[in-house]
């Protein structure tokens, strides 16, 4: 009985929503046009990145070789928009990542990957805000600064500010209500904050492209049952999730008023590369699975359904046993297309890269100078944990893969 409920568990686990395609004039983001769409991503790009970040990381963490991070950060743009372009080709339905993970991998995964969105969004809004209120402070010569000073208690933890910074939490609440009002409201403040920064870059700092998405997040979490219900509650004139965005807003704004700069830039960025080595994790597992195209599928349920991630082939009949056939089929595939087995391979393979690239990534993060300069044991371990990662990469990339 026990197994039985563990069983039924770790189906719902990785059961996969199936959804028809939704009628953009119910959407409340139906009213953005072409230019409104552009002025958004403008807007999103120019954030606290631009203004105070890059300097930090100049100063304190890449000094000369900023323009190698620039590279680096360019590449890895490039190679994640790349994964989203072919997960959004696998799932055809429009949505942010939580959406195509619970379509396309399970619950489990859309859950996690959610989160990870929530957290970054949040956290990233009160990154912003706070570097707003800093960039405000320095102008008029630190006053802020001055007045609150010594308010915390001086035995407070590293990672609290050094006083509670009102100004970015009044600019948190107050883009939330502007959010409240609506897509096309929401959008014309970004378009007019979007050309000061334009004009004045060396002053105005967006805020509001960063909790834009938030609230949408969290309302289809709300109807999908994995967060409270009340939270998809939506207003009946501008359509807008108030819940969602009130309790967003209020989040990002406790973020801003309590937590350095520092931290929460590093926390946003951490919640963001999840997000995307999740995506291209998703990426790989749905290229190895048979008739894993979503997009063919033309008429489906508005539910949730049991649907197991790794389908039976019905060409895949002939029964494979034995370790010895399980591992000939590691390097020689006998089929062309993706089966259940090859699936299965790919999925297992991907879960042992991940790990072995964690660990691989916590030796060099811990003990850099000691692998490099020739540790018998670290450098050891180093070394065989690439030869392991090369060996599941050249695995994975042998089975067949769908077209």
């Amino acid at each position: 009985m026990r197994c039985q409920e563990l069983h039924q568990f770790g189906q719902k686990l990785v059961r996969r929503r199936l959804l028809e395609p939704t009628n953009d004039s119910k959407s409340p983001t139906a009213p953005l046009n072409t230019l409104k769409l552009v002025a958004f991503g403008v807007a999103s790009t120019l954030g606290a990145g631009v203004y105070i970040l890059v300097g930090e990381v100049a100063m304190f963490i890449a000094g000369p070789a900023i323009i190698i991070s620039f590279l680096v950060a360019a590449v890895s743009s490039v190679l994640s928009g790349l994964c989203y372009a072919e997960f959004g080709t696998r799932v055809s339905w429009t949505g942010s990542a939580y959406l195509d993970s619970y379509i396309s991998m399970g619950e489990l995964w859309a859950f996690i990957t959610a989160w990870n969105l929530i957290l970054s969004y949040v956290i990233g809004t009160g990154s912003v805000a706070r570097a707003w209120s800093i960039a405000f402070d320095s102008l008029i010569g630190n006053h802020i600064f001055q007045a609150l000073e010594g308010t915390f208690s001086p035995y407070m933890p590293y990672y609290l500010a050094k006083y509670p910074d009102f100004v970015s939490l009044s600019l948190v609440l107050l883009l939330t209500g502007v959010l409240v009002l609506g897509a096309p409201e929401s959008v014309l403040v970004g378009k007019i904050s979007t050309g000061i920064n334009l004009l004045v870059l060396s002053f105005i700092i967006l805020l509001q492209s960063s909790l834009f998405p938030v609230p949408q997040v969290i309302q289809e979490m709300a109807e999908d049952g994995l967060l409270f219900l009340g939270l998809a509650r939506t207003h009946a004139r501008t359509k807008t999730p108030i819940m969602a965005t009130v309790s967003s807003g209020i989040l990002a704004g406790i973020m801003a008023l309590l937590f350095e700069f520092s931290n929460l830039v590093d926390l946003m960025s951490i919640g963001h590369l999840l997000v995307y080595s999740l995506v291209a994790f998703f990426v790989l597992v749905l290229r190895y699975q048979p008739d894993c195209n979503l997009s063919k599928n033309e008429k489906i349920e508005d539910k949730i359904q049991m649907m197991p991630l790794v389908k039976k082939n019905p060409l895949d009949s002939e029964p494979e046993a034995g370790s010895s056939k399980t591992l000939k089929n590691l390097w020689l595939p006998v089929s062309t297309t993706p089966t259940q087995k090859s699936a299965q391979i790919v999925y297992g393979c991907a879960f042992l890269l991940v790990l072995l690239l964690t660990i691989l990534s916590l030796i060099l993060a811990q003990w850099p100078s000691q692998v490099f300069s020739g540790d018998p044991v670290l450098t050891t371990v180093a070394v065989l944990l690439l030869l392991l990662t090369t060996g599941v990469t050249v695995i994975i990339r042998r089975q067949p893969q769908d077209p």
